[in-house]
Parts: C-alpha cells; structure tokens; sequence
C-alpha cells in the first residue's frame, strides 16, 4: 500500500478506525490489566468522555481543520521546508511524524515546567486512576496551545495534509496505547522501551511521586527522554527497575474521586495548588 493510498483509506474510514481502536484497549484492559484491583469505571468513564467531547465540539475540530487549512496554503504558496525539496510523500510523511512527536515532547516539558501552563496540565494528571480513557482528559486550554504550536511547525518545516491526518490519527492510537491499563510481557515491554513509550513508561509519568511524573515526556518515541535525560524506569533510591502496579497515580490536592467531576476540572486551571505531590513510589 503506498502513502497516497494510505491516507485515503484513512480519510474513508476515520471514524470506524477510532471507535474500533478504543474497543480494541476497553477489551485489552479486561483481559491483560496491569493493575488487577479493579477500575471505578462509570465516573470516570463519563468524566473522561465529556472532557473530550467538549474539546471536540468547541476547538478540536476546529484546530484540525485549522491546521489542514494551513497545510494546503503552505503547500500552495510554497512555504516551509518539505515543500522545497523533492522528497516523496512516504519519506515526507515519516519525518513529519517524527517532527510533530518532538514538538510534543518539548511541549510537555514545557507544560510541566512553567507553573502557569501546570495548572493547566495537571487536569490530566488529576486521575487517580490510569486508563484509555485519561487520554481523553485535557483542558480545552492545553489543546488550544499545542495547536497554536502545531501550526508553526507546519509553516516552518511546510507539513502536507497527509501528515496531518496521519498524525491525527496516531494520537488516537498512542493516548489509548500508553493510558491503557494493560500489562505486556516484561521481555517485549524492555525491547519496545528501546524505541517507544509504552504503558509501564506512560504509567509512571502519572505517579503521585513528582520524581517520576518529571519524568518519561515522551509521546511516541521513547529516545527524546533518553537523548535529554528524562527517562526513568530505576527507583532513584534502591536503583530497581520500577513495578508500576499498585503505585499511587494523580495529585495530593485531588484525592477524592467524587469530586473529580467535570465541572472541577474545567475550572482547575484557575486554581492554584496548596500541596505539593507527595513522594509514594514503591521501594
């Protein structure tokens, strides 16, 4: 199949392809969990969904359409650099992802690192629970920012269309993948750690403990934390790789699940926090 093609049966069936990729992990989740104590499913559930359905009513389908707008003008007019060199759809399409995926790594940092933008960020760490649907849980704010930042690499580096809706479609794919509370085997996490985040990686970035949560900023690939020093999988103490079942997920300020509700994480942002994560990874 070559990239053209690709991307049209993507087009044709990108809805089919979501709602199967979440069923896909929903049953993932009951048949390999990681953590074996059993999920409060419907609260959060329905809390989860509402986040991204108000992201999807009111900007995410605005800001794809926006970024796609700006793609086809970029290639009309010439811009960027893809668009100034011969290279053929597939090569362009791979470097794109590539492009987008360190954009999103330096975007995380950076919303973890300046206190204003982790106000905004901690709507997602705010589970206390870590599923396919946590993936789903961003404040409209977030999105809005990382795609303002999406538009600048595509006029920068000229992203086509087809990157785009490949990328969207990936998101999709990697949130449900590294939220899912599945469990791999040990050998093939340890070789998939090499190259990608996986669930174990994903899982502990959303520790209670901000020793690990500073950690593992990856989305796709796994080797930005290594090449800039913020992947994790040893306990910083004893020097073990880290068992994360049965660790402590979200924040000390919000530790009640009943009033995690969406009303609350809506208004998060505006918040300023009283506590300090508390340190809680397994020795």
């Amino acid at each position: 199949m070559s990239a053209e093609q690709l991307i049209e049966f993507l087009g044709k069936n990108y809805i089919l392809i979501v709602v199967s990729m979440f069923l896909l992990f929903a049953v993932a989740e009951m048949i390999i969990p990681l953590n074996k104590g059993g999920r409060s499913v419907t609260f959060r559930w329905f809390t989860n969904i509402s986040v991204v359905l108000i992201i999807g009513f009111i900007f995410k389908l605005g800001g794809p359409a926006f970024a796609l707008m700006t793609a086809w003008l970029t290639e009309v007019f010439g811009l960027g650099l893809f668009n100034n060199f011969s290279l053929s759809l597939g090569l362009v399409m791979l470097f794109g992802i590539v492009l987008f995926d360190f954009k999103q790594y330096l975007f995380h940092r950076m919303m973890h690192y300046f206190d204003v933008l982790w106000l905004v960020h901690r709507v997602h760490h705010s589970d206390i629970e870590v599923d396919l649907t946590t993936g789903f849980r961003f404040h409209p704010l977030e999105s809005i920012l990382s795609s303002f930042f999406d538009v600048v690499v595509i006029v920068v580096f000229g992203i086509p269309p087809e990157t785009l809706l490949l990328r969207y479609m990936l998101i999709y794919l990697v949130n449900f993948f590294t939220h899912a509370d599945i469990r791999i085997p040990s050998k093939l996490d340890h070789y998939l750690k090499s190259i990608l985040i996986t669930p174990s990686l994903h899982h502990l970035h959303h520790a209670l403990d901000m020793r690990a949560s500073n950690h593992n900023f990856g989305v796709i690939f796994s080797f930005w934390d290594r090449i800039f020093g913020t992947f994790m999988i040893d306990h910083p103490e004893s020097g073990q790789e880290i068992d994360v079942r049965g660790i402590d997920y979200g924040l000390r300020d919000y530790r009640e699940p009943g009033k995690l509700n969406l009303a609350l994480l809506m208004m998060m942002p505006f918040k300023k926090s009283q506590a300090s994560q508390e340190e809680s990874l397994n020795a």
